[in-house]
């Protein structure tokens, strides 16, 4: 066993075959190409077969030794490989007609894109398809797709465009799961990585580690407040409004009259606007019940665009920080500030600073059988963040 090294196999240019034992050979021709072949006695018929298992270096010496003693394993249940192999494609070709990738892909799309909240997201998931994947894949039907066809997608965009490169494989995968599922393609499935692409492509998170969305520090908050309420454009009472209630820019972005009891002085969000897809209800503050009293008009968006029918634009926010030379910071960082100033100035539990969130806390069942939403103390929190940024307390205890 183990007769060959990965630097034999890098460096060799030998034409022939090179064994590494229990069958595995490395096969190097005149040209210098490199694959591998798994040679054995049948247990059926008794004679001599050599089966291929890849070419190097798409597969490395470790796959091929982890592939070898699998086809091991089904000979000593006295299963032929290569005949299993064979069984399995003419299956596929008793099927009249295959769907292309594309075609199957875009079907698969419309079955799941129900799914998403937002339209946005849906069409982002099958148009990086369509941009990255149909080029190399669209035309190729599901049972032909193989771990060469996946690299030719990912290996040119792995580098530079890490986030968008594993959001392509993820979905590659996703898509061939699904044609798994109703039998046009058999075998597993090339697009995956645990035990397989993470043995040729390198881990994600150390080429681009995760980047979280930029927070304002707290302390400096109230300043940037007085600074925003100088500001005349509706995007800076709706930013201002985002920060008091710590709320996510979609959220206060697309509000409308009806989700506010001014008079409890509560704003309930429907379980469709939200991303745990539970009905939230956010306390509001006295300043927020003043930002609401402002407004002139009370019908459709709370915080209208340039159109008196349509919604402040997604980039509104982002426009607004440019102009006011904080552009380092984002708008979902605001809820991050939030957080960091309840954790260090606050005595209240994490519970109830996770609900000021509108996350979801708990297992399923322990959410099934919560029947307090704890508003009030909610109110307490979201109202001591408003004293603080109007500057009325002290920033710590």
């Amino acid at each position: 066993m183990h007769k060959l090294s990965a630097r034999f196999v890098e460096t060799n240019s030998k034409p022939g075959l090179s064994n590494d034992g229990l069958g595995l050979y490395l096969k190097t021709q005149v040209s210098g190409a490199k694959s591998w072949i798994f040679r054995y006695s049948s247990p059926v018929t008794r004679k001599k077969r050599d089966m291929g298992l890849g070419s190097y270096p798409v597969i490395t010496l470790a796959h091929a030794r982890q592939e070898t003693l699998r086809l091991r394993l089904r000979l000593s249940e006295g299963i032929d490989p290569i005949q299993e192999r064979d069984a399995e494609r003419n299956m596929l070709e008793k099927h009249q007609r295959f769907p292309d990738f594309a075609s199957f892909a875009k079907e698969h799309h419309d079955a799941i894109k129900g799914q998403w909240k937002n339209k946005k997201h849906a069409n982002q998931w099958i148009n990086t398809l369509i941009k990255y994947a149909f080029p190399k894949l669209g035309k190729k039907q599901m049972a032909d797709i193989d771990v060469n066809d996946v690299l030719s997608v990912l290996e040119p965009i792995w580098a530079e465009k890490t986030e968008t490169a594993t959001r392509v494989r993820q979905r590659i995968e996703d898509v061939l799961n699904a044609a798994k599922l109703k039998g046009y393609s058999v075998g597993e499935n090339p697009a995956r990585w645990k035990g397989h692409l993470e043995l040729v492509l390198p881990s994600p998170t150390k080429i681009a580690p995760v980047k979280h969305h930029d927070a304002m520090p707290y302390k400096d908050l109230p300043f940037f407040m007085a600074r925003l309420k100088q500001q005349e454009a509706t995007a800076a009472i709706a930013l201002e409004f985002l920060i008091l209630t710590a709320s996510r820019s979609s959220e206060v972005r697309l509000a409308v009259w009806d989700e506010f009891d001014i008079e409890s002085k509560i704003w309930t969000l429907p379980k469709e606007r939200m991303k745990a897809g539970r009905e939230h209800r956010v306390p509001l503050s006295e300043r927020c019940i003043e930002i609401l009293e402002s407004m002139h008009e009370r019908s459709g968006f709370v915080f209208k665009g340039q159109s008196a029918t349509k919604s402040l634009s997604d980039g509104a926010f982002r426009a607004l920080l440019t102009r006011m030379g904080n552009d380092e910071y984002t708008p979902h960082g605001f809820r991050s500030s939030f957080r960091d100033w309840a954790a260090e100035c606050l005595e209240e539990s994490s519970e109830v600073i996770e609900m000021c969130l509108g996350h979801s806390v708990g297992s399923r069942t322990e959410l099934a059988y919560k029947r307090t939403d704890l508003l009030e103390k909610r109110r307490a929190c979201i109202g001591t963040w408003s004293d603080f940024l109007s500057s009325r307390m002290p920033a710590m205890k």
